[in-house]
């Protein structure tokens, strides 16, 4: 009877890992469709803005919307992420006093940074612009999704939020372009996100309320919220961290950088930001199913290493890709105020690819129920950051900024890995070392094929598979099996 039971308990296990990875599946097909979409029309808006606008412009927007980013995690206070983790539902009370919660702490927050903004643009040494002050609204804004999403994450539903994703990116890049051509300038920029925020909390909601079928009103009791502290405060420390790069960062490069500088970065970086769109898509899709097995390590850990070696190397792939092909692109589509982004576009494909890969074994301590862990290496990636940046970036400029990027992601993503090895198997250290490898001497290879934009991805993409096979013959093998499942 023993016997019988275990097996049974056995089944029953490997049938809800076997249905958590089909949603998984299912959620990523379906954002990683999205993320195609939404990158285009990213494309079309930064190809028409950048006749209107200056580097300077998107250096301001970029750092006040650091600061956004900032203060949303901050309305947090790591519940969402315990109830969105934690292996049991969350209550309607439990989801209207966290709706409440960061209502008021939006507000709260929206009031303190329209109070700042003028300093912090002093700082930057620029007037005041009132577009960027009117950035603070988008923190209360931004709290309106709250609990719907957290309802539809919940319960896997991939679709809808894929859906409200698109829709939402239709209506802000649609309302920044159609603002950039009437002359609206920077502030271009401000209605785009405010319409990605009234757009996504108005469908967020309407998906929710089609599946609950009620309405998640914001309530005030937040004491039911406090079984959700104890981890939920750790989650928080982790997103705070995180977050704060986005405004520690830029502090530092003021240092050694002039205002259009920042701003051609914060452009570059918007042009490389597909590979990480999708990487949040996966860890969208994919890190809350993880989440529920953390009690199960096993097949966690079969689970997590299963899927990350493919995904790995492919975003090596991609960034390289794109690295091959951004000095060719940018002298052909932008006029010559960007023309610099030419020779700092690899540089930042090669930090960004660390970043990336980072990022996804820094979820995985998340999923593992390990926030904590995790903000610990947060907090030394920015340490690191800041401190090569501004060794590097005092004596070579723009260069040294992506020098002491790439070093200080470097270190921070060979302790990822180890702080990651309970939870990884072999398969996935050596795709890590074989993706930077390859893209590192396909960086190299693409350097000197500078003849045509053909030539120079094609000299990447032979360089990139020869490594990769070099150190991990397999992948051929995979990629074989993956043709046959997908044809099948």
């Amino acid at each position: 009877c023993s016997k019988s039971s275990r097996e049974r308990n056995v089944s029953d296990a490997q049938s809800r890992q076997v249905e958590f990875f089909k949603r998984a599946k299912s959620g990523f097909l379906h954002m990683s469709a999205r993320s195609i979409v939404t990158f285009g029309l990213q494309t079309a808006s930064v190809l028409v803005l950048a006749r209107f606008l200056e580097p300077e412009s998107y250096g301001l927007f970029g750092i006040l919307y650091g600061w956004v980013a900032a203060l949303s995690f901050l309305t947090d206070v790591g519940v969402g992420g315990s109830l969105v983790h934690q292996i049991d539902a969350p209550t309607a009370r439990e989801l209207r006093a966290f709706f409440g919660l960061r209502l008021v702490l939006g507000m709260a927050t929206a009031l303190a940074l329209w109070l700042l903004a003028p300093a912090i643009l002093n700082y930057y040494g620029v007037p005041e612009h009132d577009e960027y002050r009117w950035m603070a609204l988008l923190l209360p804004i931004s709290v309106l999704s709250t609990a719907p999403r957290t309802t539809l994450a919940r319960k896997f539903s991939f679709r809808e939020i894929a859906r409200i994703d698109l829709y939402a990116s239709v209506a802000a890049y649609g309302a920044q372009i159609s603002a950039a051509i009437a002359g609206a300038g920077a502030w271009s920029l401000v209605i785009g996100v405010a319409a990605r925020g009234l757009a996504d909390a108005l469908l967020s909601n309407y998906y929710s309320i089609r599946q609950e079928r009620f309405v998640i009103w914001p309530g005030l009791e937040f004491a039911s919220l406090k079984r959700h502290f104890n981890y939920g405060v750790l989650y928080q420390l982790n997103a705070v961290v995180t977050a704060s790069r986005t405004i520690v960062i830029p502090l530092v490069a003021k240092q050694f950088l002039v205002l259009d500088q920042l701003g051609l970065i914060f452009w570059i970086a918007g042009l490389v930001s597909i590979p990480f769109i999708f990487a949040s898509t996966f860890n969208g899709s994919f890190f809350p199913v993880l989440s529920r097995l953390r009690d199960q390590p096993a097949e966690a850990r079969a689970a997590a290493s299963g899927a990350l070696p493919k995904v790995i190397l492919g975003f090596g792939f991609i960034y390289g890709l794109g690295a091959a092909a951004g000095p060719h692109l940018i002298p052909l589509l932008f006029s010559a105020k960007w023309h610099a982004a030419s020779s700092l576009i690899h540089l930042e494909a090669l930090a960004a690819g660390l970043a990336t890969v980072r990022f996804l074994g820094n979820t995985i301590l998340t999923a593992m129920g390990r926030p904590g862990l995790r903000a610990a290496l947060e907090l030394k990636t920015i340490v690191f950051t800041a401190a090569a940046m501004y060794l590097f970036g005092s004596r070579y400029g723009m260069h040294g900024y992506y020098y002491g990027f790439i070093l200080a992601e470097a270190a921070a993503l060979a302790l990822t890995a180890w702080s990651c090895r309970a939870w990884l198997d072999l398969r996935v250290f050596k795709r890590f070392t074989a993706s930077i490898a390859a893209a590192a001497c396909g960086f190299g290879a693409t350097s000197a094929a500078t003849a045509s934009l053909p030539f120079a991805m094609l000299v990447f993409a032979a360089v990139f598979t020869a490594v990769a096979l070099v150190i991990d013959p397999r992948i051929i093998g995979e990629f074989r099996l993956n043709a046959r499942r997908v044809s099948s």
